[in-house]
């Protein structure tokens, strides 16, 4: 469910009490959009993707005990 799955009402009494709503929306959208980059890149390349990540971050992906 996203914000503009909201009743209409509902959404003016949220703009009314919350401060930066508006802000906040725009960077989840944001955000949303660099993950969505990111599942395509691995989908398109796995192998690829994978090799160039931290090796940390590699460790962690590669962690099937605590993943």
């Amino acid at each position: 469910m996203s914000i503009e799955d909201l009743p209409n009402e509902l959404l003016v009494q949220i703009l009314e009490y919350v401060p930066n709503v508006c802000k906040l929306n725009i960077v989840c959208k944001q955000f949303n959009d660099i993950v969505n980059d990111i599942k395509h890149r691995v989908f398109k390349n796995h192998d690829k993707y994978i090799k160039e990540l931290s090796p940390e971050v590699y460790f962690l992906l590669q962690d099937n005990k605590y993943h």
